[in-house]
């Protein structure tokens, strides 16, 4: 407890950051849990320089050289991305001793039982982020696609429907084989022709002769 208590305020984005100010506020208020927990003022350290960013390399950085003693954050298994990282902060401080916490018990990494629930928090935390982000990806991309079929049954025309995707600040998907992940990119004209001209955006394949065609929206299921 000689040691200083880090207090890590990283939100998401800087919007956040603005608009989100109830959780910016319950992150300060960690520095009066710091408090309870027996840590002096002048001991406890607020990485807020840059709100949306990670202080993950600072906390690290005093970790490794035996400055931290304590390490708050409102979901401690948020202070690192991925469990990479996380793991490797887990093994800085079951040799230097620090510990880390947030509203609940500080949990030691050099005592098995906390090192597993934190490693357990980790694993979670991680498989959260990846599930929603899965998920407002999928929709964003639902929302392209609609919007394309909606401008080519508007202009009959794939050139236009590339035009106007050109003239708005709107990212068009594109999935590569390296990296296999769905890549933002500006909108080609090849990329909005083969949607247009594909089978299973147009419902070839819905299964049902009810669906309407997803490009021209005839009631027979895909283009004539």
């Amino acid at each position: 407890m000689q040691r200083a208590a880090y207090i890590d305020l990283r939100q998401s984005t800087a919007a956040q950051v603005l608009r989100n100010r109830e959780s910016t506020d319950r992150r300060y208020g960690l520095a009066d849990r710091a408090l309870q927990l027996g840590w002096p003022k002048h001991q406890i350290i607020v990485i807020d320089e840059h709100l949306a960013r990670s202080g993950f390399a600072t906390i690290t950085t005093e970790v490794a050289l035996g400055h931290a003693g304590l390490i708050l954050s409102i979901e401690v298994s948020r202070v690192a991305r991925n469990n990479t990282d996380w793991d490797r902060l887990l093994d800085l401080c079951g040799v230097t001793g620090s510990s880390i916490g947030g509203r609940g018990r500080p949990l030691s990494a050099w005592l098995f039982n906390d090192r597993l629930l934190s490693t357990m928090n980790g694993t979670m935390a991680e498989a959260e982020f990846r599930v929603i982000r899965t998920r407002l990806e999928s929709g964003i991309r639902s929302g392209v696609i609609r919007t394309l079929s909606d401008k080519f049954a508007e202009t009959g025309s794939a050139r236009q429907v590339w035009l106007w995707f050109r003239s708005q600040p709107i990212p068009f998907p594109l999935q590569s084989s390296t990296p296999p992940e769905i890549q933002w990119v500006d909108a080609i004209y090849d990329a909005i022709y083969h949607v247009l001209t594909n089978s299973v955006y147009a419902g070839a394949y819905m299964g049902s002769k009810a669906s309407a065609c997803a490009i021209c929206h005839n009631p027979s299921g895909a283009c004539s």
